[in-house]
């Protein structure tokens, strides 16, 4: 099997020797390299593409004859990432990273240049508020998510062979660099779990945080700021050089007593991607043991809702401290055919084991066509919804 390399893309380059952040270096590097790649897809491009840009914009040349591309442009205190001339009118592009933007930086470009558009380009919303401090209608701003967002409808055209090889190309490396919106979960991140002794740097399974990291900030945003969805965090795990999985949660604050508290969890591995609802601490363990010798019948009628969720205990056994693993002791499918026998067999089950881990998820196999799907985020909300009694009935409720 050919794994996933994200190399094969033209736009993606080798970081170095090290794959960490290093004063600054990386962050740079990929500001320039981002910028060369977007100033490379218009260039070689249909000018349609250009004009789409333009348009989102809302910077009107005159004339789109000539049009002229360079990089690395120095002006008097100032150096934009590259310069776009359409006809007679110029556009500078700033790109940002992990940078902020800084005012006086921008105001330096805008003032070297008087009779010019400048362009920002970041990965934050947040990041537009800089339009309404500087009040200047030379001044643009886009994320790279919107940019993705625009251009992606015109790879669906019926363009000229480069046209369309150049831009999915493009688009491909936006999803790789992430700056590219969650659009899913797709066949390379879970092969970044297959043979990680390929990947000593974890880049392919860092990758997979980052998307992680997207798909919950993106999940929070739509799931509102109302109820209990709105207290809820968001935390990625660390990726060690031994992971196979990459786990992301949704938790009460603080996100430092998350393993005393129910929240929901969300894992890919090799084979899978699950969502669920982990209890995992002593603390939250023994309230669900409680609640379930009180209100027996009221679990039995929320399992007996949950068709195609999984219920699942692990037997935490301590391999260094505060280190863990799970050896499943126990497996119920949930849904119409739950009955009291299954909340006996929890309850003895229960009592046999002095730490226990309880996961109630739904399952998704790797090859599963709605993980690829953009409306992988609502039906997310959906399962969500669907745990929301379990959710409760964990904390006591």
């Amino acid at each position: 099997m050919r794994k996933y390399n994200p190399y094969r893309n033209i736009f993606y380059y080798y970081r170095g020797p090290s794959f960490r952040k290093k004063d600054g270096q990386w962050d740079k590097q990929l500001e320039d390299n981002i910028t060369k790649a977007l100033v490379n897809t218009l260039e070689n491009s249909d000018r349609g593409l250009l004009k789409r840009l333009m348009k989102r914009l809302g910077i009107k040349p005159k004339s789109y004859d000539p049009v002229l591309y360079d990089l690395q442009i120095t002006e008097e205190n100032s150096r934009p990432d590259a310069l776009i001339k359409v006809g007679s009118t110029k556009i500078y592009i700033e790109s940002k990273v992990d940078c902020p933007l800084e005012d006086e930086q921008i105001l330096n470009h805008l003032q070297a240049d008087p009779d010019s558009y400048l362009v920002c380009i970041t990965p934050r919303n947040r990041d537009a508020a800089i339009l309404d401090r500087l009040k200047d209608k030379r001044f643009h701003f886009i994320t790279w998510k919107e940019v993705y967002l625009l251009f992606r409808p015109f790879a669906d055209k019926d363009n000229d062979a480069r046209t369309a090889f150049i831009l999915q190309e493009f688009l491909d490396f936006l999803e790789a660099t992430n700056m590219a919106p969650f659009s899913g979960w797709k066949k390379s991140h879970f092969e970044a779990f297959l043979n990680i002794e390929d990947d000593p740097k974890r880049e392919l399974r860092l990758k997979v945080k980052d998307n992680m990291q997207s798909y919950l900030e993106e999940l929070k945003q739509r799931l509102g700021t109302s109820g209990m969805y709105g207290e809820l965090d968001v935390n990625v795990g660390n990726i060690r050089q031994d992971s196979v999985h990459c786990w992301g949660i949704l938790c009460p604050p603080p996100l430092s007593r998350k393993i005393d508290v129910s929240h929901f969890r969300f894992a890919i591995d090799a084979d899978a991607f699950s969502v669920g609802v982990l209890i995992g601490g002593k603390k939250p363990v023994d309230r669900f043991k409680q609640h379930t010798e009180l209100s027996s019948d009221e679990l039995q009628s929320i399992l007996g809702k949950m068709d195609g969720f999984h219920l699942t205990l692990l037997e935490r056994v301590q391999i260094r401290p505060r280190r863990f693993k799970g050896k499943e002791v126990a497996h119920i499918l949930l849904g119409e055919n739950i009955c009291k026998y299954d909340i006996d067999y929890l309850n003895n089950k229960f009592s046999q084991y002095n730490l226990l881990e309880i996961r109630c998820q739904k399952l998704f196999k790797r090859d599963d066509a709605a993980l690829g799907s953009d409306h992988f985020l609502d039906d997310s909300i959906e399962l969500m919804k669907k745990l929301e009694p379990y959710y409760r009935f964990a904390w006591g409720e």
